[in-house]
């Protein structure tokens, strides 16, 4: 069973006819007959029942369409978040800092300048530790304050 299957399917179900729905999607009617029949022979139910040149949902029919409907809702909703992840992530700055007090002051403007991005800030204490993770992408900027009065501002590939 593939979703492809489904589609076609879901197709033939609302237009409840094989020709229509073969224009609609663009396949010719045969290859669109073969689909279902594959679909039903996987099933091991038929899911129509073929009146004159109509095609009409059974009782299996009916219960499998509202699975289908669901599949494809999940799959939108799937799509949907995880575009909204990607856009999060994108939209967003990492920051490593050995100290995060002093960042409020150093980054105020900033943050405000750029209210859409979202900034995440780990307290990081060991300097290896703010390098390591920076090198493997962890973090998109790196500040470490030394005991001497000494800044060291690590930033990633950006």
């Amino acid at each position: 069973m593939e979703l492809r299957q489904l589609r076609y399917f879901q197709t033939v179900t609302h237009l409840e006819n094989m020709s229509q729905a073969a224009k609609e999607l663009h396949i010719a009617q045969p290859s669109l007959s073969k689909s279902i029949a594959d679909l039903e022979e996987d099933l091991g139910v038929k899911l129509f029942d073929r009146v004159r040149k109509r095609i009409q949902l059974n009782r299996f029919g009916k219960l499998f369409l509202e699975s289908v409907e669901k599949i494809f809702r999940e799959i939108e909703y799937s799509k949907y978040h995880l575009n909204h992840l990607v856009e999060e992530e994108e939209n967003s700055v990492t920051i490593g800092a050995s100290s995060s007090r002093f960042l409020q002051d150093l980054f105020q403007t900033f943050f405000l300048q750029h209210a859409k991005r979202r900034f995440k800030i780990a307290h990081i204490t060991r300097q290896p530790m703010l390098e390591a993770k920076l090198l493997d992408g962890e973090i998109d900027l790196g500040i470490f304050i030394c005991r001497q009065p000494i800044l060291r501002l690590l930033v990633s590939r950006y």
